[in-house]
Parts: C-alpha cells; sequence; structure tokens
C-alpha cells in the first residue's frame, strides 16, 4: 500500500508532464498491481458519488419541500373544498326549508282554490236558482203586464166609448157609437161579395166605430165614419191596425177616418201616424 501511495503523490506530483506513454506505464502497473485499481477507482469515484450523494440530498430536500408544499396546497384545497361543501349543505339544508314552506303554502292555496271552488259552486248554483227563479218572474210580470195592459186598454176604450160625443164631438156632430158590420153601405158591400172573410173579421174586431156628420165648405154635412183603435200606450201596431180597417169602410162608400186613442204614444206610432194621416188622441185621463 505504501508503494501505491507513493505512486499517487508522484501522480499528484505531474501536472501537465503527464503524457500517453505515462498513461501505458500506468496501465501497466494497474495489471500487475490489481489491488491498486481499486483504490484507484475509489479515489477516482468519491468525487462522483459525492456530488451525486449531495445531488440526491438536494434533490430530497427539494422532494420533500415540495411534498410538503403539495401536502400544505392539498390541505387547503381539501379544507377549502370542505368549507364550499358545508355552505353548499347550509345552502341546501335551507333550499329544503324553503321548498317545505313553499309545499306547505301550495298546500293551504290548494285548499283555498277547493273552498273557493266549492263557494263558486254554491254560487254559481244559487244563481242558477236566482235566473231561474228570475225568469219565472219576468214571465209572470210579463203576463201581469200583459194584462194590464189589456185591462188599460179596455179601460180606454170604455172611455172612448162612453164619452164618444165628449170626445169627437168637434170633428162630427150627432156622433153615435155604431158596429161596423151594422152600417148600410158595409152590408150592402158585403151582400154583393165586395169583402173578403178576413176584410170582415178586419171590421168586426174594430175597437170603436163612431158615426156623425162632418161640414163642408157650404156649410152643409156629409157622413163620417170614424174607425177608432184604443189602446193604453199607443204603438205603430194601433195605428196601423186602425189605418188599415178605415181603408176598408173607405172601399165600401164611407168617408172613413182612421183615430187611435190612448193615454201616451210611442215615437214609432208618431211617425207612422203622421204619415198616413192617422189622427191621434192622447190623453192621460183615458188610463185613470
Amino acid at each position: 500500500m505504501a508503494r501505491f501511495y507513493d505512486v499517487r503523490l508522484r501522480y499528484d506530483d505531474l501536472t501537465m508532464a503527464f503524457t500517453v506513454s505515462d498513461f501505458q506505464d500506468l496501465l501497466a502497473l494497474l495489471k500487475q498491481n490489481p489491488e491498486w485499481l481499486a483504490e484507484l477507482r475509489e479515489l477516482i469515484v468519491a468525487d462522483d458519488f459525492r456530488r451525486i450523494e449531495a445531488a440526491l440530498e438536494r434533490n430530497a430536500e427539494e422532494f420533500q419541500r415540495t411534498r410538503l408544499e403539495l401536502l400544505e396546497e392539498l390541505r387547503k384545497t381539501r379544507q377549502a373544498f370542505d368549507q364550499r361543501m358545508q355552505a353548499f349543505d347550509e345552502r341546501m339544508q335551507a333550499f329544503d326549508q324553503r321548498l317545505e314552506a313553499f309545499d306547505q303554502r301550495m298546500q293551504a292555496l290548494d285548499q283555498r282554490m277547493q273552498a273557493f271552488d266549492e263557494r263558486l259552486t254554491a254560487i254559481e248554483s244559487m244563481i242558477a236558482r236566482l235566473v231561474e227563479s228570475q225568469l219565472r218572474s219576468e214571465d209572470r210580470l210579463t203576463r201581469l203586464e200583459d194584462h194590464s195592459g189589456r185591462f188599460m186598454g179596455f179601460m180606454v176604450e170604455e172611455r172612448l166609448r162612453r164619452n164618444a160625443p165628449g170626445y169627437f164631438g168637434r170633428h162630427l156632430s150627432r156622433a153615435k157609437v155604431v158596429l161596423a158590420t151594422d152600417l148600410p153601405l158595409v152590408r150592402a158591400a158585403d151582400d154583393r161579395g165586395e169583402l173578403a172573410d178576413h176584410e170582415w173579421k178586419q171590421l168586426s174586431a174594430l175597437d170603436i166605430v163612431v158615426r156623425g156628420f162632418a161640414k163642408n165648405g157650404d156649410d152643409s154635412r156629409h157622413e163620417v165614419v170614424l174607425a177608432i183603435e184604443a189602446s193604453s200606450v199607443i204603438d205603430g201596431d194601433d195605428v196601423d191596425r186602425a189605418f188599415r180597417r178605415a181603408e176598408i169602410l173607405k172601399r165600401t162608400g164611407y168617408d172613413a177616418r182612421a183615430w187611435v186613442g190612448g193615454a201616451s204614444v210611442t215615437t214609432e206610432a208618431e211617425d207612422l201616424a203622421r204619415r198616413n194621416g192617422v189622427q191621434l188622441l192622447v190623453s192621460e185621463a183615458l188610463a185613470q
């Protein structure tokens, strides 16, 4: 071993003077002394191992530091995740509570809607009964009005009939109520077959017929017949009937004039009377 160290010392003393031949001599010596090769290998490789070991130690420290950093980051991430999950759970619990409250409100609303439907059904049934009762009342009222109208018309007709000279005396002298079918010219026309059945019925249905005499321009007089319809409220139908029945009397040869008497008159009746030359006698006293 002393010889090897001597050679090593001498080798260390050689700096730039070491040549290829010296290297060949070194190899020859190492072949002759194998134990020197192991010592030389240890000497040469020791620095590399130290550098590698140092690098590994640095790498191990770096790895440990990185590992710790990753673990810390993982811990923080896990902690943040847990916090977010906790917050999410709290929000879900709050949502469940709100959903439960909403369900309760919907149930209450359904109950109120059911009660409303029941009340609405009851109201509809009540309305249906009221409508039915109203219809019956309107029907009774219509019949009552019809009876009342006929009764009032009968009163008007009776007043006009009983006091014909008073109502028509200014237009006719010796005014007298007669039956249309008793008039001589009507009888004669019927005997000749000049009156149709419906015309005879129209004359028979005249409410009042007043026969009298009207002045001429020379103070002479001629016979006039008034075809009078009576109604509590004079309408267009009353005017039309009086006009048509007076026309029938005219065809038999009479100077027939259409009149309608009543307590009131509609605008339609006034217009129709004006167009057809029908006289109107309107007085509230006729219905009292």
